[in-house]
């Protein structure tokens, strides 16, 4: 049996409108000033938590297991989820539409022709530690690595393709948000990172 709205206690349902109220006026002063980046990143960041927490802990509560209260917070998660999605790639200037590609999917390695959308490719170096992991290259991302030769791709179709591309790398590679430098500006672009074993 789920939850529904209507079945919601008064405090919670005040305390949900509020907490929205406050995170919409922070981020229409940010849209329309690009000001107050610090107060509207602290309000996305508690959303973050609250959703993150609430889906973590399941039916856990102090006086025993609550099977709606777990239902509730995952349906809430299918829907706050992507939009907190979509918020992130708007503050970070649409990392969704730049990949960072250091090895196969790189212009003129095996895999250039997975990059299936029109775009616009650029060197770029990234920062971390890359290996050979069983004859392909893997990359781990770390501030205090080496800096390491990549192209960025940027399209705003290339969200059509990521679960193609996910596909591509597979299991041992995941896709993340990662720190890319072109020309002493730093930018914000998707990159494949090993997370497989024997690193």
């Amino acid at each position: 049996m789920s939850q529904r709205i209507a079945d919601l206690t008064e405090p919670i349902v005040q305390g949900a409108s509020r907490q929205h109220r406050e995170f919409r006026d922070c981020w229409l002063r940010w849209e329309e000033r690009k000001s107050g980046t610090a107060q509207t990143l602290d309000k996305l960041i508690r959303a973050v938590l609250v959703v993150r927490n609430n889906i973590q802990h399941g039916e856990k509560t102090p006086s025993g297991p609550d099977v709606q209260r777990r239902e509730r917070n995952q349906a809430v998660g299918q829907v706050v989820l992507p939009v907190l999605e979509a918020i992130v790639d708007a503050v970070l200037v649409r990392p969704s539409h730049r990949l960072a590609a250091y090895g196969t999917l790189r212009p003129g390695q095996p895999n250039q022709d997975e990059v299936t959308v029109a775009g616009d490719w650029t060197e770029i170096t990234l920062t971390g530690w890359l290996r050979d992991q069983s004859s392909f290259p893997a990359f781990e991302a770390d501030v205090s690595g080496q800096r390491v030769p990549a192209a960025l791709f940027t399209s705003a179709e290339l969200p059509t393709i990521w679960p193609r591309l996910d596909d591509v790398q597979g299991r041992n590679y995941e896709r993340r948000l990662g720190l890319y430098e072109r020309e002493g500006i730093v930018g914000v672009a998707n990159v494949y990172e090993w997370v497989g074993e024997n690193w």
